[in-house]
């Protein structure tokens, strides 16, 4: 009886023939080389899967008699860095930066002040000086209630569950 596609995908395997190809980088691995790790149609439903995720190069040649057949893969830079216990190079590259405009952060500061249940008085003087404040001053207050808001937090963990 003939194995499902589901059934041939292997994540042991799969990470043994990243590792293969990478031990080659930058050439091209045959398929004969690659055949012990995953033999048969596993090794060509891993490859073409790794393949189809941007993981591996692969070469596939169609015979009227064998079918579809791999001729040779190859570990691509995301496959490098899928393996990499740092992420890799990817890591870094990926890196999204978030910027918050001083003048959001002011007024977002100055709403949660009005909001406050301390005296009119304090509320007018905060309020002043968030104003007057430059820049930096509103950089380094947004850190400080980053900060005290994360710590604030009774179970970050769960916080974050609930949300993502």
């Amino acid at each position: 009886m003939e194995k499902r596609v589901a059934d041939l995908l292997d994540r042991s395997k799969q990470r043994d023939l990243l590792w293969k190809l990478a031990s080659a980088y930058p050439e091209t691995v045959d398929a004969g080389d690659l055949d012990p790790i995953c033999p048969g149609n596993g090794l060509r439903v891993n490859i073409a899967y790794l393949q189809e995720h941007g993981l591996v190069d692969a070469k596939f040649q169609q015979y009227i008699d064998l079918g579809t057949q791999l001729t040779w893969g190859k570990i691509t830079a995301k496959g490098i860095d899928f393996i990499a216990d740092d992420g890799g190079l990817g890591a870094i590259l990926n890196v999204q930066t978030i910027r918050l405009h001083e003048d959001s952060v002011r007024a977002l500061l100055i709403k949660q002040v009005e909001a406050s249940d301390v005296s009119q008085s304090v509320k007018e003087r905060l309020v002043d000086k968030l104003k007057s404040m430059p820049a930096d001053g509103i950089g380094t207050i947004t850190e400080k209630a980053l900060e005290a808001g994360l710590k604030a937090l009774p179970n970050v963990a769960h916080w974050l569950q609930a949300l993502l």
